[in-house]
């Protein structure tokens, strides 16, 4: 990032692409130190990016012997300026995975009336993890490191409800995520679901998602689940979840107060 012959880049352009820290050396902690006391004198909050980091670097280089390293397109994959983005094709850094590495796909695998579908689609949307018209669904044929089709992969995956299917896809793609739609008074097939799926896929994969009671820190961890922080808008979120809560309470009423349970479901076995 930065040259000892010379930084007159620095005039012209701006680097931001990675900053690698060694902590065995000793300059590591001062350079740390130094980006945090940048990013703490920034002004406004949205400059915080990468002029603190510009501004650390440049510092680094000065006073802690830092050194400029280019790394090769096919190590840090980036999107326009790599043949592939995606760490199933030798990359060692990927720029923005979770938008450009076809390897990060989301699955809503929540019971039937949890909002599995229609809501979690809305949410994901909203987060700009949207699916563009004809994309390529990914499957057990396809390698990412060839490219196969002209088309861009999907990123959000139609809900899947069987368990046996959703722990093959979690070995396929072994980045794959899981947000498993839930409700606090489930029908006996739901709370059988859930829990087979809790069973079935790694927690660290498996994110928990009551739409009834998330609050914002909910939707914060949500939102770190999913690798999405620029477009994680709490409010709007909310509002999607407070529509389906709305929703369902107005089926419920509809059936004279009942719930929708139904005796004829049959519960996803493992």
């Amino acid at each position: 990032l930065l040259s000892r012959d010379h930084d007159d880049h620095y005039h012209i352009e701006h680097n931001s692409a990675i900053a690698v820290f060694d902590k065995r050396r000793p300059g590591s902690r001062a350079a740390l130190a130094l980006f945090a006391r940048a990013f703490d004198t920034f002004e406004p909050a949205s400059k915080r990016d990468q002029p603190p980091l510009m501004v650390a670097l440049r510092l680094a280089f000065k006073y802690q012997g830092f050194s400029h390293y280019d790394l090769p397109p096919h190590t840090f994959c980036r999107k326009n300026a790599s043949d592939t983005v995606s760490c199933d094709a030798d990359c060692l850094i990927v720029h923005k995975p979770m938008k450009y590495d076809p390897g990060n796909i989301v699955l809503g695998i929540g019971a039937r009336a949890t909002g599995s579908s229609t809501a979690l689609t809305r949410l994901l949307n909203t987060l700009k993890l949207i699916n563009k018209p004809n994309c390529l669904m990914l499957n057990s044929s396809i390698s990412f490191s060839e490219k196969h089709d002209d088309r861009t992969p999907c990123k959000i995956y139609p809900p899947v409800t069987n368990i046996q299917q959703a722990k093959s896809l979690a070995h396929r793609f072994p980045r794959a995520k899981f947000i498993l739609t839930v409700v606090s008074d489930p029908c006996p097939d739901q709370a059988t679901h859930t829990q087979n799926m809790q069973t079935a896929l790694p927690p660290n994969r498996l994110f928990s998602l009551d739409l009834s009671k998330a609050q914002e820190p909910e939707w914060r961890r949500f939102c770190a689940f999913l690798e999405i922080w620029s477009s994680c808008k709490f409010r709007d979120l909310a509002k999607i979840a407070r529509a389906w809560h709305k929703g369902r309470a107005l089926k419920r009423k509809q059936a004279g107060g009942e719930s929708s349970c139904s005796s004829s479901s049959i519960p996803d076995v493992l």
